[in-house]
């Protein structure tokens, strides 16, 4: 698990620590940092090395930035740096344009650690696609499973759906097996169960409604394409360990199955594994709050940052404190308080 990571100067931030926990929830406006510090961290994982000497920048997870992009525009920064627990990685330009990025280390990455940045890491961006209805086979699925971005979850799910999971995660226990709760999930998010079956080179996917008719993924809500590769990353996650970080889960989702998959993203971070939530969803925040309440989430596994951003364009970040019983230690203005803004006008 990664411990902490520090941010500077780049795009936003101007500096912040942030002391992780397995589940950690990145609030706040749109364009406040919340994107920036996930780009961060993804550019660190893409850019880790065992040794010190300096390389050319390498992007798997995003286009590659021009220095000039992406360092903080208010200090003028010559440098950005991202310190992944104790490895701190230093970004300079590479050439007088400061297009190019030269990346060095402080000193090189374990082994362990090496192995989860560079091929642990799956991180499920806001724009990933919803059409699963005829999905590739991963013609690389020993030392990328899941793909980048999530693009073969369908080929995971068919390759693991028959193998058992951990005691943890098991929810429904009429299967034990990957395809059991993955369609626990999915009934009980979206009402649907899902039915995938090889038809040539590709996968095609169906999903099973009322009375067993099997509906094609366009005939359904956006929705359930978006959450069921959420579910299939998050039980992969819980299988083999790693490092899930995933935008905006929320999307397209009713709000009771937003309180719902937060208990999901909680089980996921309680069996060894680490995810990271942007959310806008004061359902996923309070269900975390409810977690506590409940005695189902213990408050040193969860970390919430709240985002903001300053007159001058940068980010302002704070940990917001929650204690055991759900509640908040320390509130804040614009923390998810718009419905109680909106009641108070309601009421007069």
């Amino acid at each position: 698990m990664i411990n902490s990571l520090y941010i500077k100067d780049f795009k936003s931030i101007e500096a912040y620590l942030f002391e992780l926990a397995a589940l950690n929830l990145f609030v706040g406006p749109n364009s406040s940092g919340k994107s920036s510090a996930i780009q961060a961290f993804l550019l660190a994982s893409d850019n880790a090395r065992s040794d010190t000497a300096p390389h050319k920048l390498v992007c798997r997870h995003m286009k590659a930035p021009s220095f000039k992009e992406v360092r903080n525009f208010v200090t003028n920064a010559k440098a950005y740096t991202v310190k992944v627990d104790e490895v701190e990685m230093s970004f300079t330009p590479a050439d007088d344009s400061l297009t190019g990025t030269t990346v060095s280390q402080s000193k090189g990455f374990e082994t362990r650690d090496l192995n989860m940045l560079a091929g642990k890491v799956l991180y499920l961006p806001a724009a990933r696609t919803s059409e699963l209805s005829e999905t590739r086979i991963n013609q690389d699925s020993d030392s990328n499973a899941l793909g980048l971005f999530g693009e073969f979850v369908i080929d995971y799910y068919q390759n693991h759906k028959d193998e058992l999971l951990p005691d943890a995660v098991i929810k429904d226990r009429s299967s034990l097996t990957f395809a059991g709760q993955l369609n626990y999930w999915l009934k009980k998010l979206t009402g649907y169960s899902i039915h995938v079956q090889l038809d040539g080179a590709e996968y095609k996917v169906r999903y099973v409604g009322v009375g067993g008719k099997e509906i094609h993924p366009h005939h359904v809500g956006t929705g359930v394409s978006f959450i069921t590769g959420v579910l299939i990353a998050g039980l992969a996650s819980c299988k083999d360990g790693g490092l899930l970080i995933v935008e905006n889960p929320e999307i397209h989702l009713h709000p009771s199955a937003q309180a719902d998959i937060i208990d999901f993203l909680a089980m996921v971070a309680g069996t060894g594994s680490q995810v990271f939530v942007e959310t806008h969803s004061d359902h996923l925040f309070n269900g975390v709050r409810r977690l506590l309440r409940e005695n189902a989430l213990d408050e040193k596994m969860t970390k919430v940052f709240n985002f903001r951003r300053a007159d001058n364009g940068t980010s302002v970040i704070s940990t917001v404190m929650l204690n055991q019983y759900g509640g908040i230690v320390n509130d804040e203005p614009g923390l998810f308080d718009q419905f109680d803004r909106d009641l108070a006008a309601i009421i007069g």
